[in-house]
């Protein structure tokens, strides 16, 4: 298991027990990914991972509907985690192509 800070990368959380459920497209995308949510803006953070749990990417949430660009980062798949200051609520897998 790798495990960094609160980060767990062993699996994908979907939706939590919350009803939390948020969209991003296009994925796959070229890096500029766009994160929406009816009450996004009510969450603190966005978070990107590399496959091997390195942060490459954090950005505060400021709108219901949030663009992440991680265009500099290499071709692969990556791990999103939106997050309030109490921890992870939501975690998916997007595409970089």
């Amino acid at each position: 298991m790798i495990i960094y800070g609160n980060c767990n990368l062993t699996g994908i959380q979907k939706n939590s027990a919350t009803g939390f459920s948020i969209h991003i497209f296009p994925n796959p995308g070229n890096g500029i990914f766009t994160v929406t949510s009816g009450d996004l803006q009510n969450y603190t953070a966005i978070e990107i991972y590399n496959s091997v749990g390195v942060l490459v990417k954090k950005q505060e949430v400021t709108s219901d509907q949030t663009i992440v660009n991680i265009e500099e980062a290499a071709t692969g798949i990556y791990i999103i985690q939106v997050s309030k200051n109490n921890g992870v609520v939501y975690t998916s897998k997007i595409i970089k192509e």
